[in-house]
């Protein structure tokens, strides 16, 4: 497994600037006891971390769930003294961590391997926040998701060995009082989570991500097949959030990559598998119009990368034995290369071909042979059904 350099998830928080790391004694002196609990979603027996401001200034109180409990090692109360109105502010933060951070920021790590339940849950980072007084019965804290998790859908005619997601920071410096964050790390792979399959074999795979602005990039293996799929563009991904493929990715051993990520942001909820069909209708290839690449099935197009507004270039060579075609965005750090080895290309007509597809996380190179479905002036229509990929090109003949 893949170590990061920062802490990982075990070694959370402990957060707040000043303090002890102490329990402190009230004597005999003491109010009503502070009772904790919580309604969100907990697995009996995990912990969290309970941050308690002056005047009581308790730090990092480590409490167990307990069926709607929050239960500490020892009893904890109010001041004797202290009116029944008197608000105090109190945090608290999921998983536990015995480490405290005086400085009040501290680094938070999700694990590289999320396949296992307790990784999975450990990459989780929620935190709660709330005023209470001494005349309040118990303390009930609400926990937040504080990151971004992902949802895929995936289906295939054998079985699913890993799903890989790259391109990610793993890691984030946390600043618990304005819960402000900062992504780290250098990019790794996060391998994926199984949360869930329906009657159909269709398998919901969630990732839990630092919230950033960053291209992905999946890499899904089954047992005899390797496939892809891509951001076209950077996605910024915002805290306590989900993002969701909007369709179902089916993999066989005929199709090749790349496919598409189209994520759409949405609440963090359970996988529901509600999804679009696994092919879109796109259009006939003919009939597109932009000039750069598309996915191709059965004569059906969807875009790829394709020179859709100004930040796109497009550039067009020729030699005696090479034809040469560029879609580019250097904003994005992306770019199509296709080199046909030949100097006129005529309709009807099959040519080897090279494809390059250049993104932020490295060059694809796939050799090809691409067949002139229709070529008026200048610009041509090319496929090739078995990378299931197409072009729109211009030429100079």
């Amino acid at each position: 497994m893949q170590k990061n350099r920062l802490l990982s998830a075990s070694l959370l928080l402990a957060l707040i600037a000043a303090g002890c790391n102490t329990e402190i004694s009230l004597g005999e002196k003491k109010g009503p006891e502070l009772v904790f609990t919580t309604d969100s979603e907990f697995k009996d027996g995990e912990q969290v971390g309970i941050f308690i401001e002056k005047p009581m200034l308790f730090r990092n109180i480590k409490a167990t769930y307990n069926a709607g409990k929050l239960q500490t090692d020892s009893k904890f109360y109010w001041p004797k003294d202290m009116p029944a109105d008197s608000a105090i502010t109190l945090r608290s933060a999921s998983p536990y961590s015995t480490d405290f951070n005086p400085a009040g920021v501290v680094p938070f790590s999700v694990q590289p391997d999320q396949s296992g339940d307790g990784d999975f849950r450990a990459s989780d980072l929620r935190l709660a926040k709330l005023t209470a007084t001494p005349a309040d019965k118990e303390i009930k804290f609400d926990f937040e998701h504080s990151l971004s998790k992902i949802c895929i859908y995936l289906q295939s005619e054998s079985k699913i060995e890993e799903v890989t997601l790259s391109g990610l920071k793993p890691s984030v410096f946390l600043n618990f009082e304005s819960e402000l964050f900062r992504p780290a790390g250098d990019a790794l792979e996060i391998k994926g989570h199984l949360s869930a399959s329906n009657e159909d074999g269709v398998c919901a795979y969630e990732f839990i991500v630092i919230p950033q602005t960053a291209t992905l990039s999946l890499k899904i293996k089954t047992a005899d097949a390797e496939c892809s799929a891509v951001t076209v563009s950077a996605i910024e991904l915002g805290k306590g959030l989900q993002y969701t493929n909007e369709r179902l990715i089916s993999i066989n051993s005929s199709r090749r990559s790349p496919y598409q990520l189209n994520l759409l942001e949405g609440e963090w909820v359970e996988p529901e598998f509600i999804f679009e069909e696994p092919l879109p209708d796109g259009i006939e290839l003919t009939d597109a119009t932009l000039p750069g690449l598309y996915t191709y099935e059965q004569g059906m197009v969807t875009e790829y990368l394709v020179c859709s507004s100004s930040k796109f270039q497009t550039a067009v060579s020729s030699a005696s034995k090479t034809t040469g075609f560029k879609v580019m965005n250097p904003s994005e750090g992306q770019a199509l290369i296709l080199s046909i080895s030949s100097g006129s290309i005529s309709e009807g007509n099959k040519y080897s071909a090279t494809i390059q597809i250049c993104t932020p996380e490295g060059v694809s190179e796939i050799s090809s042979t691409v067949t002139v479905e229709k070529k008026i002036g200048k610009t041509a229509w090319l496929s090739d059904e078995n990378t299931g990929l197409a072009f729109v090109i211009n030429t100079n003949r």
